[in-house]
């Protein structure tokens, strides 16, 4: 399938490294390119992961230090052009909108463009709480996410996402419980009626 990626580089080695996966994959690039200073960054986002042990799960660590990404804002993109080529879906990057206050406007503006072109939006609520920590706590999350979901078509979440980062009623689900299915159609439900246009 054709692909493409919009989204932020950064002119240093580890930038070169990510833009060489891109085009072996045969995806599309569209960046907004900066340059890095050798001090402050900006940088590309780093997860250091272990592999985990028996029944430990892997250690993750994210390190998103003056990322490259916080600093997009609306206007960094020609929209028209991307769309051109008959882009038939534009999915949403999941932590982009947390990452600095001028990431939400820019994830709308491509949003808009993306309706306008007749393409279908989704978007992944994978909600990260120590993302929105140092951007609104949760009332800034819930703001923020609500207002993009009215531009969305299919909206993808599990029962945490919705609860917390949407601020839908949910069931409480512990690690030992035995799970319900039907609280959670119930809740599938419910967020269809608070957003008719999702389709998931």
């Amino acid at each position: 399938m054709n692909t493409g990626v919009v989204t932020a580089m950064v002119d240093y080695p580890i930038g070169d490294l990510v833009a060489e996966r891109v085009r072996a994959m045969g995806v599309k690039p569209f960046y907004k390119r900066f340059a890095h200073d050798g001090v402050t960054g900006p940088n590309l986002a780093t997860v250091y992961s272990d592999r985990g042990v028996g029944v430990r799960a892997p250690v993750v660590f994210y390190n998103r230090s003056n990322e490259a990404a916080g600093r997009l804002q609306p206007g960094d993109f020609d929209w028209k052009a991307i769309f051109t080529g008959g882009v038939r879906w534009f999915p949403l990057r999941r932590h982009l909108r947390a990452l600095s206050p001028t990431t939400p406007e820019l994830i709308l503006e491509g949003m808009k463009a993306a309706k306008a072109a007749g393409a279908v939006t989704s978007f992944d609520l994978n909600f990260r709480e120590k993302l929105w920590k140092i951007h609104g706590g949760l009332a800034g999350a819930r703001k923020t996410l609500q207002d993009i979901v009215d531009h969305v078509d299919v909206l993808v979440g599990n029962e945490e996402d919705l609860q917390k980062g949407w601020g839908s009623a949910g069931p409480e689900v512990a690690g030992e419980s035995k799970l319900d299915p039907t609280t959670f159609f119930g809740m599938m439900d419910r967020v269809i009626k608070q957003h008719p246009r999702g389709s998931r």
